[in-house]
């Protein structure tokens, strides 16, 4: 820094030789400086560096070897400014301590990324003159990546207010009724998730009216805004015409930008991780992932969540009051339904060993799915055996999906099948 406040930037540090009358005075740690216009020497460096003396008048320096008192340099003063005689200064620098501007500094490292490079600065490994606050045109043209998202700050204040929406499929398999994707919408007032099944992507425009007279009538609110992607079922003409007939505002985020419709994403992923939680555990065959997503849905809208105050549940900020989980029941385990009414003679059994399919939502009863001729009983008068899984015990067919991971979760449990039938029969008594 120079008398003025100004900075001027330090190219290389090193050491020269001031000529004396006396001999050559040593000079430490020069600094080189390629925009001053003069050569400036600093009295209490030289002092302390080397044992002289430098006395001042009004007309002349002179400066003394304090052993020898031989005269080392003198000058005369100029315009305020004392200047020594025949000082020309030739200074010799290392190139490895070179101080110079932040923006070389990134050149020479690779075009590192601000926060390595003023920790190399800070740690003294590398001299940064001048800052830079420029943008690097390399760094963009080969490092440029997804900006950072900010927390949405989002909110509504009714149901409603905002729907958003995203599809899945096509499923690896087609499910027991022939559908291969789903539709969800999810209310961002609650959270509350509508799941819907399609057979074909262009089956959607049908699906979204049918939802929308459902929860406008029941709600007597009014769609507001609705948040997708840019899929083509979104933006098809017949689509964005029925939107602007009803006065409802299209997001929609831009490509391969999923953040922008997170929590429709993040639902999904939720969804995907429940549903195949509870099938693996009660190794219900995949052609039931209908009912495996039907349930983990339904279940998710009765769990608190911390996205609501007070970690609410979805049904309870959309419906008021609070979900009843003494109906819940573990699903795909053996249930007996009272199936009197099928009854044909006296003879018939008043109930049959079934899988609990989940729950239905026209009903207020239980699916229960009968393994040996595919019929699924609705009933409310059921009981359940938690702890029993018959899809455990039954021979597993082979599998219409082959993947690496499924042979090996399906060999798993044949291996475990066998075991539990060796047990069986090293226990089994021997008859007399």
């Amino acid at each position: 820094m120079v008398g003025n406040g100004d900075f001027l930037p330090i190219t290389h540090t090193g050491s020269t030789t001031l000529p004396s009358s006396s001999g050559i005075v040593s000079l430490k740690d020069v600094l080189v400086c390629s925009n001053i216009g003069k050569s400036l020497v600093s009295i209490s460096k030289l002092t302390k560096d080397y044992p002289c003396s430098v006395d001042f008048d009004c007309d002349y320096v002179r400066g003394t070897d304090k052993a020898t008192k031989k005269l080392l340099a003198q000058g005369n003063n100029r315009n305020g400014l004392y200047v020594l005689k025949d000082s020309s200064v030739h200074a010799f620098y290392s190139s490895r301590q070179q101080t110079t501007s932040e923006d070389v500094w990134h050149m020479r490292l690779g075009h590192p990324n601000q926060q390595i490079l003023q920790l190399l600065h800070k740690n003294k490994a590398v001299n940064i003159s001048k800052s830079s606050k420029g943008i690097c045109e390399a760094c963009q043209y080969g490092k440029s990546s997804r900006l950072p998202f900010s927390s949405s700050c989002s909110t509504t204040s009714r149901p409603l207010q905002k729907i958003h929406c995203d599809m899945w499929g096509p499923a690896p398999i087609k499910s027991v009724q022939g559908f291969s994707y789903y539709a969800i919408f999810v209310d961002n007032y609650s959270r509350f998730c509508w799941f819907y099944l399609l057979k074909f992507k262009s089956d959607f425009f049908k699906i979204f009216t049918i939802f929308q007279a459902l929860v406008e009538n029941q709600f007597q609110n009014k769609i507001g805004s609705f948040q997708c992607d840019g899929g083509g079922e979104f933006t098809s003409a017949r689509f964005l015409n029925h939107l602007q007939q009803h006065g409802i505002q299209q997001l929609i985020s831009c490509p391969y930008t999923p953040q922008q419709n997170g929590l429709a994403k993040r639902k999904h992923r939720h969804l995907i991780e429940l549903a195949l939680a509870i099938m693996c555990h009660s190794r219900m065959p995949l052609k039931y992932w209908v009912e495996g997503f039907f349930t983990a849905n339904f279940l998710i809208n009765l769990l608190p969540t911390t996205a609501l105050t007070e970690s609410k549940s979805p049904s309870e900020v959309l419906y008021g009051h609070k979900p009843n989980y003494t109906s819940l029941r573990v699903f795909g385990c053996a249930c007996y339904p009272t199936l009197r009414d099928y009854a044909k003679n006296k003879f018939d059994p008043r109930s049959l060993k079934c899988v609990f399919l989940g729950h239905n939502e026209k009903y207020k009863g239980y699916r229960c799915l009968l393994i040996s001729t595919g019929r699924v009983y609705i009933s409310r008068h059921v009981v359940f055996d938690e702890q029993d899984f018959p899809f455990h015990t039954v021979s597993p067919s082979p599998l219409t999906l082959s993947t690496p991971l499924l042979k090996a979760w399906q060999k798993s449990f044949q291996s475990q099948s066998t075991n539990n039938t060796e047990n069986q029969s090293q226990n089994k008594p021997e008859e007399v």
